[in-house]
């Protein structure tokens, strides 16, 4: 069962990276401020040589708006859930961090496949450009609209946490 492990006191730091994997995707254009999703933890909190929190436990991320550019904060982890402040993570970082290079291959390689059944030979080049054309839009909308699930997105702890 993965959750939060009591017992001995323990004591994650200011500066602790705690990495989560979201559940659900996250449309930061049409979500409001304050929103929150489910996320589970992608590795162990450790202090010291003790895990706090196990990989899997569950978490929660809320979406922030500041100055026109959403961003996210991690606001609990484990069960019973622990309390947490991190350092907001702009949408933007995590949609960049995704990058394009295998969407708009994937994409140009069956347009390209598709264009040569079609119109032999001479349609593979077509193809391919109608496949990464469509590739770049299908990715220009993903990004604009947000976060997908099982996205794993890097917190860092801006105050300590204790599990006792």
């Amino acid at each position: 069962m993965a959750g939060t492990l009591r017992g001995a006191a323990s004591t994650a730091t200011e500066t602790t990276a705690v990495a989560v994997r979201l559940v659900d995707p996250i449309d930061v254009v049409h979500s409001a401020a304050g929103a929150r999703f489910p996320a589970t933890l992608d590795e162990p909190v450790i202090a010291g040589d003790r895990v706090i929190v196990r990989k899997g436990a569950p978490a929660v991320v809320q979406l922030v708006h500041s100055h026109s550019e959403a961003e996210l904060i991690l606001l609990s982890i484990g069960d019973p859930p622990l309390e947490i402040h991190s350092a907001p993570v702009l949408a933007k970082q995590i949609r960049k961090a995704q990058g394009t290079g295998s969407h708009l291959g994937r994409d140009a390689l069956a347009g390209a496949l598709g264009g040569g059944l079609i119109m032999g030979r001479i349609g593979i080049p077509v193809g391919a450009a109608g496949g990464l054309l469509a590739g770049e839009t299908i990715h220009a909308i993903r990004k604009q609209l947000g976060i997908p699930a099982e996205t794993r997105i890097p917190f860092v702890l801006i105050q300590s946490i204790d599990a006792q």
